[in-house]
């Protein structure tokens, strides 16, 4: 079950502590993905990758896991960004 997911209008943003694959049918619908840790290989990186959602791996500096419900977030996958907006 993943840690946290943050609501921004109508899609979802899911939060995972790692890259597990027990994870993948957390995933399915949401819009972007923010990994906790794990890497590029990591069976969710892959699975994001696959449907083209927007992903940032291994966040360490922002502690993602205490994201409050409905915190808006921006991910950019291409730039591996995320900003928390206020």
């Amino acid at each position: 079950m993943p840690t946290k997911g943050a609501k921004t209008g109508c899609s979802t943003v899911v939060v995972l502590p790692d890259g597990r694959a027990d994870f993948a049918g957390t995933v399915l619908g949401a819009r972007a993905l923010i990994l906790a840790g794990g890497g590029a290989l990591s069976p969710m990186a892959q699975l994001a990758r696959e449907l083209g959602m927007p992903t940032v791996l291994t966040v360490q500096r922002l502690p993602v896991t205490s994201l409050p419900l409905g915190r808006v977030v921006h991910v950019d996958g291409a730039l591996g960004a995320l900003e928390v907006r206020t």
